[in-house]
């Protein structure tokens, strides 16, 4: 199932069977060109599907990915990073006895409401499985992505990208 809704008003306008394009795209199609053309931004889940029809039915409409799927997409960058550097490390998968995989979620879990133990409990990990700095260096990355999304200007955004890509470079 997909959900469409007004962001304004945060009226459901429609409810369209599935995740395809094929969906999505009978649902744009049968509403008024004007009422197309009166679309201005559209907030997606970073699907193919949904892109290939709005390309077709709001093809001057600008596209944006919701926060939640780029949190997702952040944290599932640092499960990857993990896992390879664990690999790499130890020739196996994490185990509870590694400091890494025992904190897994800890580093999934929004760096501002970590109390002070569970930052020293992150700490550690870094300290003691995180050898390269890797790990540390992909959880920063996924912070100031949280950072990014959280912004509340364009200039407090614009900084937060600078600070983003200077990280991920």
């Amino acid at each position: 199932m997909t959900t469409i809704v007004d962001l304004n008003t945060g009226q459901v306008l429609g409810i369209v069977d599935g995740r395809d394009s094929e969906g999505v795209a009978e649902w744009l199609f049968a509403r008024p060109l004007q009422w197309r053309l009166g679309v201005q931004v559209v907030v997606i889940d970073p699907s193919a599907g949904f892109r290939k029809a709005l390309r077709m039915w709001l093809p001057r409409t600008a596209v944006s990915v919701d926060t939640f799927h780029l949190v997702k997409l952040g944290n599932d960058m640092l499960t990857v990073v993990r896992q390879r550097l664990t690999q790499q490390v130890h020739g196996r998968r994490g185990r509870s006895i590694d400091p890494v995989w025992a904190n897994r979620r800890l580093l999934l879990r929004a760096g501002d409401t970590l109390s002070d133990r569970a930052r020293n409990r992150l700490s550690t990990v870094f300290a003691t499985d995180d050898a390269t700095g890797k790990l540390q260096a992909a959880w920063l990355v996924k912070e100031q992505l949280r950072t990014l999304l959280a912004s509340g200007s364009l200039a407090d955004a614009a900084a937060a990208k600078d600070r983003l890509q200077a990280l991920a470079e």
